[in-house]
């Protein structure tokens, strides 16, 4: 923001400016800054991000382990924003809908720090802060159990960042929190949108995605069935949480919450609330059913099916979609009829249905490859 005037009227000149969405700052000093202020401990939680190492025995999403994930890597990014005066980070993951049309919906948890009233305008001020980190991993495996998996990679280039965000749901009692990115991610950025699986069914093997501890992107691998239960214990209760038993490689750390849990066909089933685990225990961690998420408390602003499913198909399941996947569509084109003489403007209109919008029409009227007009549909 820049305000010019003559010398003899900046006597005159005031005005005030009450809040910054994007700044000049590269968002990794700002945590810098913040971090010198101390750090308060969560638990797999939000926090006032120290960039500390992670868990060495954390496994690179560039490691073999992988290798037939790549997709949902994809799809998972880390997220800041401020609120009262401190900076909160998670992780989350963008979720396709039935309409396969990339609106840019992205789920995560309840917990970090979205849990405000949406009826209420605090959300007006605080989304458009909401800072989006894609592909922020380590391009080399690491050797997990080594001092080099632990260290925090390099930021110094790192660019792949959008900002701005409505918060569309909210449930409690699964830790479901579902954003609408103000802008589809850059194609450059190479991203997916995950699958789901909403069905009761419990997964015989399982997978996170996650940013621990405000690091680069890592992967978890669960080889054993899942159980159902309430957070936090071991029962069945009320069966709103997927239990991981114990990770039999890697684990998540504060900062992982909100990432999300995939089943054996690729599919996501929920996202991390919290837990135990770390690289020094065999403890378990709970994750927010998306089967309990689906309805949520009965409305559009506590529950996923609204979003998810706006066709009113009743899948049980959805694949995934990519940002770079050419979209089915269909175009109309029409002319005015009673135009058709030599020497006159030809009046031409075409509209788009389905596909990825922007589109952008170019007309060659007479087959000569040269361009006679152009129009664009936002």
């Amino acid at each position: 923001l820049e305000l010019t005037v003559a010398d003899h009227y900046k006597k005159y000149v005031s005005f005030g400016l009450n809040r910054v969405f994007m700044g000049f700052r590269p968002i990794w000093q700002e945590v810098d800054i913040l971090s010198k202020r101390g750090t308060v401990p969560f638990w797999n939680s939000i926090d006032n991000p120290i960039v500390n190492n992670s868990g060495a025995c954390n496994v690179d999403v560039a490691c073999q382990e992988a290798d037939n994930w790549q997709d949902q890597v994809s799809s998972v990014a880390r997220y800041t924003f401020h609120k009262e005066g401190s900076l909160f980070t998670c992780t989350g993951q963008l979720i396709n809908n039935t309409n396969n049309d990339g609106k840019p919906l992205f789920l995560s948890a309840y917990h970090c720090g979205l849990s405000e009233d949406l009826s209420t305008n605090y959300w007006q001020t605080i989304a458009p802060t909401i800072n989006f980190w894609w592909n922020y991993e380590s391009n080399q495996c690491r050797p997990p159990n080594t001092s080099s998996s632990s260290t925090p990679i390099s930021i110094n280039d790192f660019n792949n960042t959008q900002s701005g965000a409505k918060v569309l749901a909210l449930y409690q009692p699964s830790d479901m929190a579902l954003l609408e990115l103000n802008q589809i991610p850059d194609s450059s950025y190479d991203i997916f949108y995950s699958g789901w699986d909403r069905s009761a069914n419990v997964s015989k093997s399982a997978v996170t995605i996650h940013h621990p501890n405000f690091n680069a992107k890592r992967i978890s691998i669960e080889n054993d069935p899942l159980s159902i239960s309430s957070y936090a214990i071991n029962s069945s209760g009320d069966q709103t949480h997927l239990r991981v038993n114990d990770w039999d490689k890697g684990t998540t750390e504060a900062g992982s919450s909100g990432a999300g849990l995939w089943n054996d066909e690729k599919l996501l089933i929920g996202q991390l609330h919290g837990g135990y685990a770390s690289c020094g225990n065999n403890e378990p961690d709970w994750f927010g059913r998306l089967y309990t998420s689906w309805s949520g408390g009965g409305t559009p602003d506590t529950r996923l099916k609204d979003w998810l499913d706006p066709k009113n198909t009743n899948a049980l399941k959805f694949q995934g979609l990519s940002n770079n996947q050419c979209q089915s569509f269909s175009a109309s084109i029409t002319h005015q009829s009673d135009q058709e003489r030599v020497g006159e403007n030809q009046n031409f209109s075409a509209i788009v249905n389905g596909g990825l919008a922007p589109f952008i029409y170019q007309w060659d009227i007479d087959g000569d490859e040269i361009v006679d007009g152009h129009a664009a549909q936002i």
